[in-house]
């Protein structure tokens, strides 16, 4: 019988002890939070970890606490690789200056109502908890099953700090409609009755969604303001897909660089598009009976 070589033992040996220490890091390694930031467990009376869903492994959550007023805690990611984690670090992100969702989303203008905000391409969730934090009832919708974990776990941090926001976590599917949306949600007047929902006040999505998904509400003007993610080059005919949302559905066109000079009138669009080039810009479009 051939004995094993020790070279075996050495490969296994080694095997083990790498094995070990990685899941000593991913088990109890601390949460990264900047000199400004509390600890993730003592700052919500944790004393363990949240667990992650069976059989999946949950990314790693590096909290940090907006600039946004009111300051919410929220699960990011590492702040070299993701832009957004780096950007919410040091100031309140807006996705345009001309339209912050504060004003957007004052609760005066719909005399008590709560206001409904749905998120289609809610990532970390940054806009979509904002707009809870705000007092709106939110549908914040992700494909990436990662990033759902960490706003589930957003979702439970403020709750342990008392913070019951109206937020419904949704994976994202390839087929969705934003009528279906709607019934996931139950907005209330400011005395605890039911509403009818009627209109989305915000609605975030991509152009390449907008028609496809959301067509049927927009027919009926029940879509207020909207933050469109527009790459030209990702759609069949972009110069179409203005025309079609400034005619058809009876929105105005805004960019955030020249939004002081209004709405841009159609003999525009073809300059916008050539501009934006090959990369990605928000547009704000806003309805005609809501200006």
């Amino acid at each position: 019988m051939t004995k094993p070589h020790w070279w075996w033992f050495l490969i296994a040996c080694c095997t083990t002890q790498l094995f070990s220490i990685w899941y000593f890091l991913n088990e109890f390694s601390d949460v990264n939070v900047n000199h400004h930031h509390h600890h993730l467990r003592s700052s919500i009376g944790l004393t363990s970890p949240l667990p992650p869903p069976p059989c999946t492994p949950a990314p790693p959550c590096i909290l940090i606490y907006t600039y946004t007023n009111p300051s919410f805690p929220m699960c990011t990611l590492d702040p070299q690789l993701d832009k957004w984690s780096k950007l919410a670090r040091t100031t309140t992100i807006t996705l345009m200056k001309s339209w912050p969702l504060d004003k957007l989303l004052d609760p005066v203008a719909t005399k008590g109502r709560q206001h409904v905000v749905i998120d289609t391409m809610a990532g970390l969730g940054y806009f979509a908890f904002q707009a809870s934090s705000l007092g709106s009832t939110v549908i914040a919708m992700e494909s990436d099953s990662n990033l759902v974990q960490l706003m589930q776990t957003t979702q439970t941090l403020n709750q342990h700090r008392g913070n019951q926001f109206q937020i419904n976590v949704i994976q994202k599917q390839k087929e969705y409609r934003c009528t279906t949306l709607l019934d996931t949600i139950a907005p209330r007047e400011t005395d605890g009755t039911p509403v009818p929902l009627t209109v989305i006040d915000v609605l975030r999505i991509d152009a390449t969604d907008v028609i496809q998904h959301c067509s049927k509400l927009l027919v009926a003007g029940r879509v207020k303001y909207m933050f469109v993610e527009f790459t030209p080059s990702a759609l069949q005919n972009p110069l179409h897909f203005l025309k079609t949302m400034a005619n058809l559905y009876r929105f105005n066109v805004f960019e955030d660089e020249h939004a002081s000079d209004g709405a841009l009138e159609e003999k525009y669009f073809a300059s916008l598009i050539k501009g934006i080039g090959s990369t990605s810009r928000t547009l704000f479009l806003a309805h005609n009976q809501f200006l």
